[in-house]
């Protein structure tokens, strides 16, 4: 067995750090607090060839204790022609997180999702989050595929 090396005071590592054997921490090296989040990113989306259509859609509900929605990404594959909309709103038991509704409309790019601003983004246990669609076909043609992707960290412990 090689002999052990030893390293007095402190070391920072800026990169990845492997261990090829078994690790020893003292009992207080990793407190509660320190092992915080687990990250979740949910992703929702309506068949890529077909126009949007209103729908509520549960998402994601919280295991963690307590937790942040980071963020919420909405696009389509397809852009929308003319004057016809779509509203995108994300809701935490029925109440929106969002500062208003993501638009789709013929400004935006095809394949590109634009980011929802949060209002609310602490989460809790059994909080449910679901995505609302609400298509507006107007005079042109509605968008296709609309996607939305939400980003979660959650404390476990």
């Amino acid at each position: 067995m090689p002999s052990a090396s030893r390293i007095e005071g402190n070391v920072a590592f800026a990169g990845d750090v492997a261990f090829a054997g078994s690790v020893t921490l003292p009992s207080s090296a990793v407190l509660d607090a320190n092992v915080y989040e687990t990250r979740h990113r949910e992703v929702y989306s309506q068949a890529s060839g077909s126009s949007a259509s209103d729908e509520s859609r549960v998402i994601h509900v919280v295991h963690g204790t307590a937790g942040t929605l980071k963020s919420v990404m909405v696009g389509s594959v397809d852009k929308a022609v003319g004057d016809s909309t779509v509203d995108v709103d994300i809701l935490k038991n029925g109440v929106s997180v969002l500062t208003a509704a993501v638009t789709l409309n013929s400004s935006n790019t095809d394949y590109v999702a634009v980011a929802g601003s949060i209002n609310t983004a602490a989460t809790t246990v059994g909080d449910v989050f679901e995505v609302e669609i609400d298509a507006t076909a107007g005079t042109g043609t509605l968008p296709k595929g609309v996607f939305v992707s939400l980003e979660f960290l959650e404390r476990i412990a």
